[in-house]
């Protein structure tokens, strides 16, 4: 009967391991800070001059309050412009943030306390089908 028994919690926990229990686990409180472009990469092409960030001082900001914030600054003049958008976190490793033009979903593949690295379909090339978009961040300001 011991046995029986030891069998069948055995075989109710491996019943409630998943998939999902593989996800890499991200501590959320790294995230609010400023974080400073490093690179994008579309469809595995990757680059590090970005013609959004030219002068290597832009940074998006992400507030505990649902907020974040994308500051750019133009070369030419010295100014600069401010954006801002709610997000939202989502189960599995999400945000949901209309900051890089999205409506949909953006995955967080890896947050640390110096590196944040985000991944979302978009149609870059505005050739009507989407690629996949990976940008990474930096929290140490060059």
């Amino acid at each position: 009967m011991k046995k029986i028994f030891t069998i069948a919690v055995l075989a109710a926990l491996a019943a409630g391991c998943s998939d999902d229990d593989n996800a890499p686990s991200i501590d959320m409180s790294q995230l609010y800070k400023k974080w400073y472009y490093v690179s994008v990469t579309v469809d595995g092409k990757t680059t590090q001059d970005h013609p959004l960030h030219p002068c290597g001082q832009d940074y998006i900001e992400f507030k505990a309050n649902g907020t974040v914030i994308m500051t750019g600054y133009r070369c030419a003049d010295a100014s600069s412009y401010t954006i801002t958008s709610p997000y939202e976190v989502q189960p599995d490793n999400m945000i949901n943030t209309m900051l890089w033009g999205l409506s949909g979903p953006t995955a967080l593949k890896k947050l640390t306390e110096k590196t944040l690295k985000v991944q979302y379909m978009y149609d870059n090339d505005a050739d009507g089908d989407e690629e996949l978009v990976t940008r990474v961040y930096t929290s140490i300001a060059e």
